[in-house]
C-alpha cells in the first residue's frame, strides 16, 4: 500500500486514538465531579433527616410530657396506690372513665401511634386509650425501668401487645404532687410513624433511606417495610456505626460498602438523644450512569466514524 494510501489511515487512527483517550480522560473526570457531588449532597440530605427525626422524636417526648402532668391523670395513678383492684377497676370510678376519654382524645388527634397508656408502679396498665389494655403488665420492658428512675426512656423496637405491629415506646415519669415517682406515661408509636416520614427523601435515582439503632435493629426504611424490626448483617455499617460519637450534635460520616456492582455510597449520622443512626445510600454505579451512558454513546460515534 503506498505511502499515499496510509497516510490518511494513521492520520485518522492518530485522530481516533487521541479522541478516545480525552474521551476516558473526561469520562474519569466527569465521574470524580459526579461522586464529589453525590457525597456532598448526601452529607447534606443525611444530616437534614437526622434533624428531622429527632425533632419529630422530641416533639413525641414532649407531648407524653404535657400529659403526665395532667392533674387527673396524677391524681389516678395514686388512687391506685391507695386502692385494691375490686375498688379500682369498677364503673364507678369516674376519674379512671375520665382519663380513658382523656387518652382517648390524644390519641384521636394523632397519626401512625399504637395507643397512650398509664402503668403504676409496678408496671400495670391502669388507664389506656385501648380500654382492653388495662391490667395488661408491661413491667418487662426496658422503658418502664428507666421512666421509674426518673428518666424520660427510648424503649426498643417491640412487637406491641395491642395489634402485634412494630412499636416504640416513649415513656415519662408521673409524679405526685410532692414529686415522687408513682407511675408512668407510655407513648407507643408505630414503626411507621417515622418511616412515612423518610420515604419522600429521594436519594438519587434507586437510593434508600433506613434508620438503625446500635443493636443492628432496623427501625424504618423508605423501600422495603419489611426489613422492619430485623437485625442488620451487614458488618461494614455496624463496625462503621460503632465510630460514630452519640452526643447532642449532628455526627456525619460516610464510607464505601459492597463490592462490585453492589458497591455503594453511604453517609450516617447519629440522631441526637437517641441511639438511632440514620443511612443514605446510594450505587456507585447509578451515581455514574449518566456519564457512562455518555461515554458509550461518545465511542460509538468514534468506532462509526473509524469505519
Amino acid at each position: 500500500m503506498s505511502i499515499k494510501r496510509k497516510l490518511p489511515i494513521y492520520i485518522g487512527g492518530l485522530v481516533t486514538a487521541s479522541l478516545v483517550v480525552a474521551g476516558l480522560i473526561s469520562y474519569n473526570t466527569s465521574s470524580n465531579s459526579l461522586i464529589n457531588a453525590s457525597k456532598d449532597g448526601l452529607h447534606t440530605n443525611t444530616e437534614r433527616t437526622s434533624v428531622i427525626i429527632r425533632n419529630l422524636e422530641k416533639s413525641e417526648e414532649q407531648m407524653a410530657s404535657i400529659m403526665a402532668n395532667n392533674k387527673r391523670l396524677q391524681d389516678l395513678v395514686v388512687m391506685k396506690e391507695q386502692t385494691n383492684d375490686q375498688q379500682f377497676y369498677t364503673s364507678n370510678n369516674v376519674l379512671l372513665g375520665a382519663v380513658n376519654n382523656f387518652l382517648k382524645d390524644s390519641f384521636a388527634t394523632t397519626t401512625n401511634h399504637d395507643h397512650f397508656f398509664v402503668l403504676d408502679n409496678k408496671g400495670t396498665d391502669i388507664a389506656d386509650s385501648l380500654p382492653e389494655n388495662e391490667r395488661k403488665s408491661f413491667a418487662d420492658r426496658d422503658y418502664f425501668s428507666k421512666a421509674l428512675q426518673g428518666q424520660t426512656a427510648i424503649g426498643k423496637m417491640v412487637i406491641s401487645k395491642t395489634n402485634g405491629k412494630p412499636v416504640i415506646v416513649i415513656a415519662v415519669p408521673v409524679k405526685d404532687s410532692q414529686g415522687k415517682i408513682v407511675g408512668v406515661l407510655g407513648n407507643s408509636i408505630l414503626a411507621d410513624f417515622f418511616t412515612s416520614n423518610i420515604q419522600g427523601i429521594k436519594v438519587g435515582t434507586n437510593g434508600k433511606v433506613y434508620i438503625m439503632d446500635r443493636d443492628s435493629t432496623i427501625l424504618g426504611h423508605s423501600q422495603d417495610k419489611t426489613w422492619v424490626n430485623k437485625k442488620s448483617q451487614r458488618t461494614e455499617l455496624l463496625d462503621a456505626m460503632k465510630t460514630l460519637p452519640n452526643d447532642n450534635n449532628v455526627n456525619v460520616s460516610t464510607i464505601d460498602a459492597g463490592t462490585g456492582s453492589d458497591k455503594s455510597l453511604v453517609t450516617f449520622a447519629n440522631i441526637p438523644g437517641t441511639n438511632w443512626v440514620v443511612f443514605l445510600e446510594d450505587k456507585y454505579s447509578d451515581i455514574q450512569s449518566p456519564v457512562r451512558s455518555l461515554m458509550v454513546e461518545t465511542l460509538l460515534g468514534l468506532l462509526c466514524l473509524a469505519l
